[in-house]
C-alpha cells in the first residue's frame, strides 16, 4: 500500500516519474545501439559512457523512488527488438596492404588490360561511381581497391566478380589467401 505523501512529494514523485522515463528510454535506446555493434564493448567510446551513466542516473532515481513511495518500481523494459545480423567487422586495411593486394589482383588475367578493369569495375554497380580511374594499372588497382574499401563488403563484391572470371586460378587464390591473412 502506498503512503499518504503530501503535495511537494507528489510533486516530487511526478517529477521523478519523468525522469524515470527519459532514462529508461536513453538506456533502451543505446541497448538498441549496442546490439547494432554487436554488443556494448565494440560501442565508440562516448556512448559507452553515456549508457553507463544513465544507467546509474536510473538507478537513483529509481532509489528515490523507492523512498518517496516505500514500494519498489517495476521497470518493464522495451520489447527487445527483432535480432538482426551482426554488422561486418570493419577492417583496418593499411596503405602498404591496399598496395599488396592491388598488386596480387593486377597478377590476374582479368585486371592485367584496361578493358577487363573496366567490365570489372562496370560490375561493382553502386561502387563503381566512387571509383577514381587512372591510366597507370598499379594506381587504377590501387584506387578500385580503395573503391571497394569505402563500402561494406566491397572487397567481397570485388573478389566475387573476380572469381567468376578467374575461377581457381593460381593468382586469383594468392589474392584470396592474402585476403584471408588480413581476417586474422
Amino acid at each position: 500500500m502506498r503512503k499518504q505523501l503530501t503535495s511537494a512529494e507528489v510533486k516530487q514523485l511526478k517529477h521523478l516519474e519523468t525522469l524515470r522515463e527519459t532514462y529508461q528510454r536513453n538506456v533502451a535506446h543505446y541497448e538498441r545501439t549496442a546490439a547494432k555493434y554487436a554488443g556494448e564493448d565494440n560501442l565508440p567510446l562516448h556512448m559507452i559512457h553515456d549508457l553507463r551513466a544513465n544507467r546509474e542516473e536510473l538507478a537513483k532515481v529509481e532509489s528515490e523512488l523507492v523512498r518517496l513511495t516505500g514500494e519498489p518500481v517495476v521497470y518493464l523494459p522495451p520489447p527487445a527488438p527483432a535480432p538482426q545480423p551482426a554488422p561486418p567487422k570493419i577492417r583496418i586495411v593499411t596503405p602498404m596492404q591496399r598496395v599488396e593486394l592491388a598488386t596480387l589482383l593486377l597478377k590476374c588475367q582479368t585486371m592485367r588490360n584496361l578493358g577487363s578493369r573496366n567490365t570489372i569495375v562496370n560490375l561493382l554497380e553502386d561502387i563503381s561511381q566512387s571509383i577514381i580511374r587512372d591510366n597507370s594499372p598499379n594506381t587504377d588497382g590501387v584506387n578500385i581497391v580503395n573503391g571497394c574499401l569505402d563500402h561494406a563488403n566491397g572487397i567481397a563484391m570485388l573478389l566475387d566478380i573476380m572469381r567468376m572470371f578467374e575461377r581457381n586460378s593460381l593468382p586469383m587464390q594468392q589474392v584470396d589467401a592474402f585476403w584471408q591473412s588480413l581476417q586474422a
